[in-house]
């Protein structure tokens, strides 16, 4: 897990934590924040859970090698590949902009722009 001092792990992290926090601060002002910070958190469990995939490899492969069979072996990982993780977080990013007011979407897709 990452050690990013936070209280809540990255795999839990949901848009409507951010987007309780942008609402507080107000939208106008605070959405394209929301929206950038959910994409960092998010992008730490992507990270974490490319580097357990790799462990995973790395354990299997070393265990596999001790094992005097000849018969090939595949890895069984149940972890969602990177690129499935990117869509669901550009999915979830684009739910917390499409709830926004559409005055409050102008506003942050041209503050993104800038």
């Amino acid at each position: 897990t990452a050690t990013s001092g936070t209280l809540v792990p990255s795999a839990e992290v949901e848009p409507s934590m951010f987007m309780t926090m942008a609402s507080s601060a107000g939208l106008q002002a605070s959405l394209d924040f929301a929206i950038l910070a959910f994409f960092s958190r998010r992008s730490e469990h992507m990270g974490e859970a490319v580097a357990d995939k790799k462990r995973s490899r790395k354990r299997q492969a070393s265990t596999l090698e001790s094992d005097d069979d000849d018969d090939d072996h595949e890895l069984d990982l149940d972890l969602p590949s990177p690129g499935t993780l990117a869509d669901s977080v550009v999915d979830d990013g684009f739910g917390m902009l499409l709830s926004a007011r559409a005055e409050y979407r102008y506003h942050c897709m041209g503050t993104l722009m800038q």
